[in-house]
């Protein structure tokens, strides 16, 4: 006894062939890839981007600080390369503890500054600066990012 032909169409139509489903795992396997190596990138930079808004939000912060008076008092910034402290005082040296704001680095991160002691003062009522100078925002898998702080005490991070 023979089944009608719409049966026999409808029996070889059933499923996938071998070679259709390894060319769709090795596509999603190419996918994957390329899709990781983009996504850690955007994490890195991502990462960067993030510790240089915190850190040039504590400059400002330091900035303003200095400049309206608070507290009759000047303020500053202390960078090593796995913290930076928004403090008030003088220098870092003699500053009033009480008043610290420390930020701890991520381990993949370093920071490095042009300044002197590492310490970025500014001073009371004009917002100044000590000095002009750099910090540079460090990954260790690439990337660099470089806040610059003006004779005026303008701050660009770029």
């Amino acid at each position: 006894m023979s089944l009608p032909a719409a049966y026999k169409a409808v029996d070889r139509a059933r499923g996938f062939t071998l070679i259709e489903l390894i060319m769709v795992v090795a596509i999603l396997v190419i996918l994957l890839a390329t899709s990781s190596s983009l996504m850690s990138r955007f994490f890195v930079s991502a990462q960067r981007e993030d510790l240089t808004t915190q850190l040039t939000q504590s400059l400002r912060q330091a900035r303003s600080n200095a400049s309206s008076r608070r507290g009759a008092s000047e303020y500053g910034v202390y960078i090593t390369s796995s913290t930076f402290t928004l403090y008030r005082g003088s220098n870092y040296a003699s500053r009033n503890q009480t008043y610290d704001l420390m930020t701890t680095v991520e381990p993949s991160m370093t920071l490095f500054t042009s300044y002197p002691g590492n310490d970025i003062q500014f001073s009371r009522g004009s917002g100044h600066p000590q000095s002009a100078g750099t910090i540079t925002v460090d990954h260790v898998t690439g990337g660099i990012t470089t806040i610059t702080i003006n004779a005026f005490g303008i701050i660009d991070a770029d």
